[in-house]
């Protein structure tokens, strides 16, 4: 895990906090629930923000099958 964070340390500041990390995974799973689907031994990396994730290059298992996928998800 890469972790950076930017914390204003005046209360008076205009700026928000600010977070942002890579994270390798390595036989992690992905569940997507709405779709009953989990995508078991999961590896790659994933990267953070405040603001979203995103995963360009993942690979796993998709119904018994080697898949690559990618993840991308930002606040709306």
């Amino acid at each position: 895990l890469l972790l950076g964070l930017d914390v204003p340390l005046s209360a008076e500041s205009p700026d928000d906090v600010k977070v942002r990390g890579v994270i390798a995974l390595q036989e992690g799973i992905v569940r997507v629930p709405e779709w009953n689907i989990n995508i078991p031994h999961v590896a790659g990396e994933v990267m953070f923000t405040e603001n979203g994730v995103k995963a360009q290059k993942l690979a796993g298992y998709l119904f018994d099958s080697p898949a690559e996928f990618q993840v991308i998800s930002t606040l709306i």
